[in-house]
């Protein structure tokens, strides 16, 4: 999961030839592993979220990709007026509210799929199917997320530095995020542009949608 979310970003940085300008910071914030079903997955803690949020700020991250969702509001959005946090909504396809899109110093970002008549809708792929993305007034923008082709390292061998399709919300917060790295960039005073604006993460966060 962490290696797609990583390749969206990776991907687009390069096929915009921003190499020299946006870099990635991966950190790893889980901190043990369950069975459920046979299936070996990993298991997170509010305090390893806190832990990598923090770590993050320390090493002067601008913008944190949050690609998971919890009912829990993290202490660790107390970060969110020091550094600009995108989070994904969860693809539950309920008017429901997630930390850490939700809250309101967050930049949440929703998936937006295509009907049977081919329009662009945000909360389902069709009546049928549950999956699809959370929605509601937590949240602040929607971004492409669907059946996009990103590298994977699975846990099996056959799965090892392959590529697969991803979607849901995880697919596009990265989107959304690259998205505001080219924001910071066009206003970090770059030949005088902005340079009278206060550039806060809330005021990036603001300026976005309508970027």
């Amino acid at each position: 999961h962490g290696v797609g979310v990583t390749g969206i970003v990776a991907y687009l940085i390069h096929q915009f030839g921003l190499e020299d300008y946006i870099k990635i910071m991966p950190i790893k914030a889980d901190d043990r592993y369950f069975r459920a079903n046979g299936v070996l997955q990993l298991a997170y803690s509010e305090g390893t979220f806190d832990n990598a949020f923090q770590w993050a700020y320390d090493h002067g991250a601008d913008i944190v990709n949050a690609s998971f969702s919890t009912s829990a509001n993290l202490k660790c959005m107390s970060l969110a007026k020091d550094i600009l946090v995108v989070g994904a909504a969860g693809n539950n396809n309920f008017n429901k509210l997630n930390y850490p899109a939700g809250h309101e110093d967050v930049l949440g970002v929703m998936n937006y799929v295509k009907d049977e008549d081919g329009n662009l809708v945000v909360y389902a792929r069709d009546a049928g199917e549950s999956y699809g993305s959370n929605y509601g007034e937590w949240y602040d923008v929607v971004a492409p997320g669907e059946t996009l082709i990103i590298p994977s390292y699975g846990r099996n061998v056959a799965d090892y530095c392959s590529y697969k399709i991803m979607g849901g919300t995880s697919s596009s917060a990265p989107v959304a995020s690259f998205a505001s790295a080219l924001v910071m960039l066009r206003y970090r005073g770059y030949d005088n542009y902005g340079v009278d604006i206060e550039l806060t993460p809330q005021v990036y966060k603001e300026m976005i949608p309508y970027c």
